[in-house]
């Protein structure tokens, strides 16, 4: 399914520009392939990395049951989104709180997957 981001992309642009020139043709691929390297090369990886790192501080450091790391790093980023979603709508940036529910959607999804 994230493979579809180009594409949206490129329906995005084609709608908005009519009557595209070369230039903004190879920004809007930049774009679309940018936000693809920013969930493939740095959100996957760290939100990954994040929980693995946790896990091992909690059991080893803490002496803690398995999984105990995982459970409050998951309750960390719920708290950290139920805050980032709610603060947005306060302020009514329409634009954050679209890019809150689509992260926060898409880590939801991403084990399921």
């Amino acid at each position: 399914g994230l493979l579809v981001i180009p594409a949206i992309g490129m329906i995005y642009f084609f709608k908005k520009y009519p009557n595209p020139n070369i230039k903004n043709f190879i920004i809007a691929n930049i774009l679309s392939v940018a936000i693809l390297l920013f969930i493939f090369k740095l959100l996957l990886p760290s939100t990954l990395g994040l929980f693995g790192y946790m896990e091992v501080f909690f059991v080893n450091t803490l002496g803690l049951p398995f999984d105990s790391g995982t459970i409050f790093t998951a309750i960390l980023i719920i708290l950290f989104f139920s805050f980032s979603i709610n603060y947005t709508r306060k302020k009514t940036y329409i634009i954050q709180i679209l890019f809150c529910f689509a992260l926060c959607l898409f880590l939801l999804g991403f084990p399921l997957g």
